[in-house]
């Protein structure tokens, strides 16, 4: 089964935050993915008609219960707010399995609108509750926490060298701190959805997901991290500084997946 599918049936799995155009002025103002809207045809008054038709649908109904279970403090007026987001989520998958399948969108566009939805749903939690209750309620350990942004170890810089003849102490050296911090704090910044992943396939929740599919998204998103790492280089970098990083100049395309994990460990 197909990993969007997956994650829809069960309604609750823990996945990806890539923000696209979502913006929270409060706790009871939600905002949602223009291209997703755009795809299915509708506006956010239509999801404020609709939504009510699923708060007594069973997934609903257990995800309520978790989230009554886990973060039994929250007060009334948020918990409404993630039963509205866990709703909309619930009439926008409804809606994109439509177009789905009666042809009006191929599998490549069900995918991107599906991986889009899940990363509104998480974002769209992580803004109303928190850092802390948001992982209470993803099942997400407070003790993954990624490491400070300003005191990374003496043998790392944050961020991974992907030329093989540069080292740290190279780059260190030869780079202004001020760009290393800032390449640092991006980088740092942009690997939460990769962390979050990691963390999720690890957990009891992927047992019932193809393995083969997780292995998949976890190339994309490295993929992603990779393009996104490498444009940010090539705008506060020179090329000389960039080919330091990365052997390669500004301008060439890396080989997909490119991204590393391990830090260059030369010294």
């Amino acid at each position: 089964m197909n990993l969007c599918v997956k994650i829809f049936s069960i309604a609750i799995l823990p996945f990806f935050v890539i923000t696209s155009g979502i913006v929270f002025a409060g706790e009871n103002s939600l905002s949602y993915p223009a291209r997703l809207l755009d795809t299915l045809g509708i506006n956010s008054e239509d999801i404020s008609r609709n939504i009510g038709k699923f708060k007594n649908d069973r997934i609903h109904r257990e995800w309520m219960d978790h989230f009554s279970a886990v973060c039994n403090h929250v007060g009334p007026e948020r918990k409404n707010t993630i039963s509205r987001i866990h709703c909309t989520l619930l009439y926008l998958k409804k809606r994109l399995d439509h177009l789905f399948l009666a042809g009006r969108i191929d599998r490549r566009e069900f995918n991107e609108q599906g991986a889009l939805l899940i990363n509104w749903f998480q974002k769209a939690n992580r803004s109303v509750l928190g850092q802390k209750d948001y992982e209470r309620l993803f099942g997400l350990s407070a003790g993954d926490e990624l490491e400070s942004t300003e005191n990374p170890p003496g043998d790392s810089l944050g961020f991974p060298i992907e030329n093989p003849e540069t080292t740290v102490k190279e780059v260190k050296e030869m780079i202004d701190p001020k760009k290393i911090a800032d390449i640092m704090r991006f980088y740092r910044e942009k690997s939460v959805e990769l962390r979050d992943f990691r963390r999720f396939a690890a957990s009891k929740r992927a047992r019932d997901i193809d393995p083969v599919q997780i292995s998949r998204d976890m190339k994309r998103i490295e993929g992603e991290l990779e393009t996104a790492y490498r444009r940010y280089c090539k705008k506060v970098l020179s090329d000389k500084e960039f080919k330091m990083i990365f052997g390669k100049a500004a301008d060439s395309t890396p080989a997909f997946p490119a991204h590393q994990t391990n830090h260059h460990k030369r010294q």
